[in-house]
Formats: structure tokens, C-alpha cells, sequence
């Protein structure tokens, strides 16, 4: 502080969400009595800052700042009930305190965060061989050096470490946030701080330009506060930057700092948030492990400290309970001695969460895990979620939502909730809408179950709703496109169909905008389908557009959808790949065949479900003329050929003739093994109850040569590990029992000529191995 300050500024370092830094923090603001409290936080969050001590308001929740032309350029500020700056910034509001925040103002660093990112994108793109080997070098450091960038990385970590500690988080509970509340605490942290901070000093001349910017920008707020004639400054920064904030250096040098930095235009909200998104866990860098454990110490705080164990472990117990474990007074009884005996023989005035944890295992759950992890997941960690008055700025879109979750009944919570919709019925059917709509705006809110899928085709469908945190940016980022839920999902469905790379993308967006009621933007899409389809040349990509669109028309009217204009573009796509499928599967590698098996499966049950017997009849020639080339793999042959006969396309007398020639002895043993493949894949009914087929494939197996049969074995049993269990099983005791009616014929009649018993007992290992031995996985 210079001379010309008179003020008297105090400065109180604390640790981010903290319950006893906030109750120390209390205490000391009530002694002091400011009359102007400055908190880390963003400089220009001041507008909204007035919300805290409104009515609706209920932590946690966060600021929330975001670049007005680039929303997903944002960066939030979480806060509970326990955090200190919370407390700090309710308490002046309350008191008439003039309140605002120091740190850097978020418009300079969401321009300085898209300007790195820009630079770094443009040095990996100018990066030359010689600089990649640079970035490989070791740099060398020597001890002391990495000493000094562990305090600046970790300075709580190195104060515990030095107490004997090996957590850094454990420490620093133990020693502030499970005490009483103390004002002199403050003196202790800064002490501590400032020896940290003289040591990182001592061993490096540079610290990291942002954290030098933010320190700046929080003593020029400082200076200001002071120049306009506030006489008690209390600063709220974390324990940290405490030193450097206390002892400032001349304002040339941090003028010199804050020149030229870059702006953006920012807007400023509160938004709601959770306790999972409170945790370290969840990426937070300055989150806690155990946000419901700190807010039962907060509320604790004026409740008799020997009775914390026996509160804490009731809740458990009450868990439990209501999980169906059983829990008795005794069980917390003898938990509540075991965590005060653990807490005494190591010294701690508070007990722990590992005390607790310790006791629970051993008497409540006889040494369980998956309890435990209940507990941590309820009463740890918690699932409370945050909310913000009316009052807040919010962008329409979510005040659209917002409106649409309170007249549909599905009020926004952290925990999850299952929904089963009919939609016979009105209100139903709009919460079915949307979920759906939020889903192409990539906000899933809702999460379709199995059941959902299942139900195809019915007036059911089921859902799993649960809000998280992070679905208030994507709103943000939705606004961009409209300002409700209906119109962002019509305009940025339309762009996602202008900039997709395939025409299955294409047809998928139908698919999901139908039962979004889109009624905007469906034409449109069908227009983009056709235009595509029209000059597309790939096979492959208009047999993958076909699946998709099928679903819609066949499932469309259960929602009284009308989807004759979708029609059309299936007939003309489908024309085109009668025409183009025989280029499309020509000349192609065993596997690239498989695959386009997958695809020509899918698209014969795509144009079955259409029920169009002039679609049907146009694929089933289209197959035929692909089953009779000969540049074809065989097992794609076989495919195609299974696929006629299950059709009735194919009597059965025809489909054993076209089988019997693909294996003839004149054909390759490894193209007979792919044209069985193709045939019988996933099903081996075909060969139980087709006597015809059953000997064809005896005689084809009996009549390989020894070398011919080993090449082969590994396609046969591929085909055969493709059937079911049941089927495996069966196949096998009908050759224990001696084959097919037709074989047994067979043997009786040549019963009186000369055979060899010793010939025929090698086969018999080699046909239980193909037909028993369980596929690979």
C-alpha cells in the first residue's frame, strides 16, 4: 500500500469452499466491520451480483459468463452454501456492505483464453521438425527449481507434506475446516503463505503471466476501492495471492501488466449447479471431494461439536434404512464409540471422514463396498441441485424450458427421475416432444431407455430425466439458434443436414425430427435428402440412408406424423441402389464383402418393413442378378441367396441346387466355406430342419480332402459359432445320433458293402470339434 492510502485493508485468505474458512470468515467480518468487502471473483459480474440475497436463490449455484457472440466461450464460478466468498457476499448484501469482485474481469480473460487457443492452434499448424524435437528435449531443472514450482502448483500439498501429511486436502481439513471458527486463523494461513511464496521467490524469477495479470487486476481494484474513500477494506482472495495483496508493489509496475489487454463483450447470469459438479472429480480444478459432508459441517456450526458423530452417523443409518439394511441403535451406537476412540488415539479434535468411513465399513456394512459407495454417492458428494430466482437474466430459450418443465409436470433436478409416456395422451405427448426436441440440440435431459426401444411401433415410450450443470452452457450455445426450444432445434437441425458429409446423417435427422414435431423443418430435410441422393454415385452411402428413413415411414403415424412426402425420396434412393448394388459389390476383399453383408441385411429388412410389394419385387431382382455374378465373394453369394429363399423368392428344391453347386468339389474350398458363411450366418435352424441341406453339407464335409479341410475349418467354425447355443447343441446330438432321415437311408442300403470302421472314427473328432467347440470371443 502506498503512503497516499489511508484505508485500513485486511486481507483474509481462504481456501475455496471451505465450511470452517467461511465460518472463520463470518466471525472475523463481524469484528472488523467493513465497510467494503472485495472477492475473487470476475471483475464485471457486478450487475448480477444484487441476486445472492433474493428469495429464490438456493446454492449451489454459479456465475455464469459467457462471450455474447461465442456463448461457448465461458467460464463459470461455482459457489455453495459453504464457500466463503458466498458467505462473505451475502453478508455484505445483508448489511448494506459495498460488495464487488477483484479478480480479472471475465471479457479480458475469454479474450485472452480464445487468443491462446487461436496461437496454439496456428504454432501446431507452423510447427517445424526442428521445434518438435525442442518440445522432446528434458528440460533441465534442478531440484530446487521443481521444489519451487511444487509450492506454486500445490502450496497446501507442500504445507502438508511438511506437517507429515500425505494429502494435502486432509490436512487442511483437519487443521481449518473441521475446527471452530476462528478470526486468527486468517494470521496463520498468511504467515504460512507468505513463507511459501518468499521460498518460489527464491528459486524462480517468473511466475505464470495470467496469474500475474489476475494479481494485478486485484490490487488495482484494491486501489480504487481505497481512492474512493472506503476506509475498511476487508479482501477475500484465496489464501494464495493473500501476501502479494498485502504488500503492493508500485502502480507503474501493474499498469505496465494490465496494458493492452484484449476485450470481448460478455454477459453476465447465475445459473444453477450441482454437488457432483462441485467435486475435483468432475474436472473442477478448485473442487472438493465431499461437498454434502461440507455442507453437514456448515450446518454444524452452532450445534455442540460432540454431537457431530452421532448426527452424521443417524443420517447414515437412516440411509440404510431406506435402502432396506438393516440398521439398529446399536449398530450406531457402537459406530458413534469406534469414531470418537479413532478421533482421540489420532489426535484430531474433530472426527474425519476417514474415522467415519473406518466405523461405517466395520460395524454397519461388515466390511461392504457397495453400500459405502451409496453413502459416498448420497451423503458424501450429495445430489443437491442449486436454483435461481425469476429475476435472473436468462436467455430465452431457457426461460422458454423453464416454462415448458413447469407446465409439463418435469421439474429440473439433479437426481434422476423415470417417466413412462403414452402418448394417446396430450400432456404426454409434449413432454415426449420435448425431450426429443433437446436431444437434437444435443442437451439430453431425457435419455431413452430400453424399454423405448423395444416399443417401437406402440403409443409407449420410457425415460430416464436427470439435469446436470453442464446443460445450462449448451443452452447458451442453443440460443444462438432461436429463442425457444422449438426454433433452435428447427434452425440447427437444418445446418447439421447442410453440413453433413453423408446421407445417412441426413436421413438420421428425419428420423429424429419427426418425433420432434418439427413441422419446419421435416420439408426442408426431405429436400436436402433428395437433392443429395440425386447426385450421389455411392452405392454404399445411399444403402446406409435407407434403414433410417424405413423406421420413420414405418413407425411415423403412431404420432399421426405425415410422411407421404418422405415417400418419394425413398423410392428414387432405393431405384438407385437396384441399379448401382451389382458395381457397389464387385471385386471387393473377404471383409469389405462382410460388411456390405451387414449393409445388404439391412437393407432387405428396411424394404420388408416398408411393405411395398413394388419395392420388394424390384430388391429381389436386384439380389438375383447379384447372386448370379461371378466377380462376387461367396460369402456374399450366400447372403444373398439366403436372403432370396427366406423371401420365397427361392422353393427350396432351388436353394439346395444353387447350395450343392457353390460347394461341388470344383469349387475353391475357401469360397465354399464364404458362400456358407453368407448362407447360414446367425441361424442354424436352416440345418435342422432342411434334410436336403444337412446332407448336402455331410457330403461336401466327408468328401474334403485332409489339406482342403484344414484351410477351410476356420470359416466353418467362424459360421458355426455364429449359431445359438441351443442350436450348436442340437446339430450336435443329430450327429450323435446319426445324422439326417436321408442319411440314414443312405446307410442302410449300402449296409452290405465292405466299409472301414477305423476311417470313420477320425471323422467323428473332427465333426465334434467343428460342431461343439464354443466360438471364440
Amino acid at each position: 500500500m502506498t503512503a497516499k492510502q489511508s484505508s485500513d485493508i485486511r486481507v483474509f485468505g481462504i481456501r475455496h469452499h471451505g465450511p470452517g474458512c467461511a465460518r472463520s470468515l463470518l466471525r472475523a467480518l463481524e469484528q472488523y466491520e467493513p465497510d467494503c468487502i472485495l472477492i475473487e471473483g470476475p471483475a464485471d459480474a457486478g450487475d448480477v451480483l444484487a441476486l445472492a440475497a433474493e428469495t429464490g436463490m438456493s446454492p449451489p449455484v454459479a456465475l455464469l459468463l459467457y462471450e455474447a457472440n461465442n456463448p461457448k466461450n465461458c467460464v463459470f464460478y461455482p459457489l455453495a452454501e459453504f464457500s466463503p466468498e458466498w458467505q462473505a457476499l451475502r453478508y455484505g448484501l445483508e448489511n448494506g456492505i459495498e460488495v464487488a469482485m477483484m479478480d480479472l474481469p471475465a471479457a479480458t480473460l475469454l479474450a485472452l483464453r480464445a487468443q491462446e487457443e487461436k496461437e496454439a492452434q496456428e504454432a501446431a499448424a507452423k510447427a517445424t521438425d526442428e521445434e518438435a524435437e525442442d518440445v522432446d528435449k528434458e528440460p533441465s531443472e534442478d531440484d530446487q527449481s521443481d521444489f519451487a514450482e511444487s509450492i506454486a502448483r500445490d502450496p497446501i500439498g507442500c504445507l502438508a507434506k511438511a506437517a507429515g501429511f500425505d494429502d494435502g486436502e486432509r490436512w487442511w481439513d483437519s487443521l481449518v475446516e473441521e475446527r471452530e471458527g476462528s478470526a486468527g486463523v486468517f494470521e496463520a494461513i498468511g504467515e504460512a503463505m507468505t513463507a511459501l511464496r518468499a521460498e518460489v521467490a527464491e528459486e524462480t524469477a517468473s511466475e505464470s503471466a495470467h496469474e500475474m495479470i489476475r494479481e494485478a487486476t486485484m490490487r488495482q481494484t484494491i486501489r480504487a476501492a481505497s481512492k474512493a474513500g472506503r476506509e475498511r477494506i476487508a479482501v477475500v482472495c484465496g489464501a494464495w495471492h493473500g501476501p502479494v495483496l498485502e504488500k503492493m508493489p508500485a502502480i507503474k509496475d501493474d499498469r505496465e501488466v494490465l496494458k493492452g489487454l484484449p476485450k470481448v463483450k460478455v454477459e453476465a447470469t447465475w445459473a444453477p449447479w450441482s454437488y457432483g459438479q462441485l467435486t475435483r472429480g468432475s474436472g473442477y480444478g478448485a473442487g472438493v471431494r465431499s461437498p454434502a459432508w461440507f455442507h453437514f459441517l456448515w450446518e454444524s456450526r452452532d450445534a455442540p461439536r460432540d454431537g457431530i458423530a452421532c448426527r452424521w452417523l443417524t443420517r447414515v443409518a437412516r440411509l440404510l434404512r431406506d435402502e432396506e439394511i438393516d440398521i439398529s441403535s446399536a449398530h450406531v451406537i457402537e459406530s458413534v464409540r469406534l469414531v470418537e476412540t479413532l478421533a482421540s488415539l489420532r489426535g484430531t479434535t474433530l472426527p474425519s471422514l476417514a474415522e467415519f468411513d473406518e466405523a461405517i465399513r466395520t460395524i454397519m456394512l461388515f466390511g461392504g463396498d457397495t453400500e459405502m459407495d451409496l453413502i459416498r454417492r448420497k451423503l458424501i458428494v450429495g445430489e443437491r441441485l442449486g436454483a435461481v430466482p425469476e429475476s435472473t437474466p436468462m436467455v430465452p430459450i431457457r426461460r422458454d424450458l423453464e416454462q415448458a418443465s413447469k407446465s409439463l409436470r418435469m421439474p429440473i433436478r439433479a437426481d434422476h427421475k423415470d417417466f413412462q409416456f403414452d402418448l394417446r395422451k396430450e400432456t404426454d405427448l409434449k413432454r415426449s416432444v420435448l425431450l426429443h426436441r433437446l436431444s437434437l440440440l444435443n442437451i439430453p435431459w431425457g435419455a431413452a431407455t430400453d424399454d423405448l426401444v423395444r416399443s417401437k411401433g406402440t403409443f409407449r415410450e420410457s425415460w430416464r430425466v436427470q439435469w446436470e450443470p453442464r446443460f445450462e452452457v449448451q443452452l447458451v450455445e442453443a440460443s444462438l439458434w432461436g429463442s425457444t426450444v422449438e426454433d433452435a432445434a428447427t434452425a440447427f437441425t437444418l445446418q447439421r443436414a447442410k453440413d453433413a458429409k453423408i446421407l445417412a446423417e441426413i436421413t438420421e435427422l428425419i428420423e429424429k425430427a419427426l418425433p420432434s414435431e418439427l413441422s419446419k423443418a421435416v420439408p426442408r430435410l426431405v429436400d436436402i435428402l433428395q437433392n443429395r441422393a440425386a447426385v450421389s454415385a455411392d452405392a454404399v452411402q445411399l444403402m446406409d440412408s435407407v434403414p433410417a428413413l424405413a423406421r420413420t415411414l414405418r413407425y411415423g403415424n403412431v404420432r399421426g406424423t405425415d410422411t407421404a412426402s418422405l415417400w418419394h425420396a425413398v423410392r428414387g434412393i432405393c431405384a438407385r441402389i437396384c441399379v448401382g448394388l451389382g458395381g457397389a459389390c464387385s471385386s471387393l476383399d473377404v471383409d469389405a464383402a462382410r460388411q456390405m453383408n451387414r449393409r445388404v441385411e439391412a437393407l432387405h429388412q428396411s424394404i420388408l418393413l416398408l411393405e411395398s410389394e413394388d419395392l420388394k419385387r424390384d430388391w429381389l431382382s436386384a439380389l438375383e442378378r447379384l447372386a448370379a455374378r461371378s466377380d462376387i465373394q461367396g460369402v456374399l453369394a450366400g447372403k444373398c441367396t439366403r436372403l432370396l429363399m427366406d423371401s420365397d423368392a427361392l422353393d427350396g428344391e432351388e436353394a439346395a441346387r444353387r447350395f450343392s453347386v457353390a460347394l461341388s468339389l470344383a469349387v475353391d474350398p475357401a469360397e465354399a466355406g464364404g458362400w456358407i458363411e453368407g448362407f447360414l450366418e446367425n441361424s442354424g435352424s436352416l440345418l435342422l430342419y432342411s434334410e436336403r441341406l444337412w446332407s448336402i453339407i455331410d457330403h461336401w464335409v466327408s468328401g474334403l480332402r485332409d489339406e482342403d479341410f484344414l484351410e477351410i475349418l476356420p470359416v466353418v467354425r467362424r459360421t458355426f459359432a455364429t449359431f445359438h447355443h441351443a442350436e450348436r447343441r442340437q446339430i450336435g446330438e443329430k450327429v450323435k445320433q446319426g445324422g439326417s432321415k436321408t442319411a440314414s437311408a443312405t446307410a442302410k442300403a449300402t449296409a452290405g458293402q465292405p466299409w472301414d470302421p477305423d476311417r470313420v472314427r477320425k471323422v467323428l473328432p473332427i465333426l465334434r470339434t467343428i460342431l461343439t467347440t464354443e466360438p471364440s470371443r
